[in-house]
C-alpha cells in the first residue's frame, strides 16, 4: 500500500493519521511497517501503532502487541493489551496474566478487558483478585470480563463483587450474574 511510504513524514500528526488508516485498511501486508513503528522513540507513534495492529485483527500481528505489553510507557502497554483480546487465541492469555500486576491501573483495566474478550475460563482465577484492586474502574471491568467469560467459575467472584463499596461495581456484578443465568 502506498501509504506506507508516508510513514516517514516529518510531521508526527501525518504519521498518526497514516497509522490509523493502515489499521483500518484490513490489509495484513502493512503489519511489518506497523511493527517498525513500535520501535519509534515517539510515544504517540508507538501507541497508535499498537492500536492499529489490534484493529487489523490478524494473528500475525499479535506477537507485536505482546511486545507492546513490555513497553516502558504505560500508555503503549494499555493500548497493546486490549487488541490481544480481539482474536480468541489461548497463547496470548499467559502474557495478559503477567500484566495483571502492572503498576498502572489503566493497564490492569485494559488487560481485564482483553481477558474477557478472549473468553477463556482459565482467566477466571486470575481476574478474581482484581475485585480487590484499589481502582473502582479496574474492579468494574474485571466484573464485566468475568460476566463475559460466563460459566460457573465466575459466579463466586461476581457474588463477592455484589458487596463492593462502589455502586457501579455492584450494578455490573448483578448484570453479569443475570447474563450468566440467562445463558444457562
Amino acid at each position: 500500500p502506498f501509504l506506507i511510504g508516508v510513514l516517514g513524514d516529518q510531521d508526527w500528526h501525518v504519521r498518526i493519521y497514516v497509522i490509523e488508516a493502515l489499521g483500518e485498511s484490513g490489509d495484513i501486508r502493512v503489519i511489518p511497517a506497523l511493527k517498525r513503528q513500535l520501535g519509534c522513540s515517539d510515544l504517540l507513534i508507538r501507541v497508535y501503532a499498537a492500536e492499529a495492529l489490534g484493529k487489523l485483527g490478524d494473528r500475525s500481528g499479535m506477537p507485536i502487541l505482546l511486545q507492546a505489553l513490555k513497553d516502558p510507557d504505560w500508555d503503549v502497554r494499555r493500548y497493546g493489551a486490549v487488541p490481544l483480546g480481539e482474536i480468541p487465541c489461548g497463547w496470548a492469555l499467559p502474557h495478559l496474566i503477567e500484566s495483571l500486576d502492572d503498576p498502572d491501573w489503566s493497564v490492569r483495566l485494559s488487560v481485564a478487558v482483553a481477558m474477557g474478550r478472549v473468553g477463556d475460563e482459565a482467566a477466571v482465577p486470575h481476574l478474581g483478585p482484581l475485585l480487590s484492586d484499589e481502582e473502582e474502574a479496574v474492579r468494574g471491568y474485571a466484573v464485566e470480563a468475568l460476566g463475559r467469560i460466563g460459566g460457573k467459575g465466575p459466579i463466586r467472584f461476581l457474588a463477592q463483587a455484589l458487596q463492593d463499596s462502589q455502586e457501579v461495581v455492584r450494578e455490573r456484578a448483578a448484570k453479569a450474574l443475570g447474563v450468566i443465568r440467562d445463558r444457562a
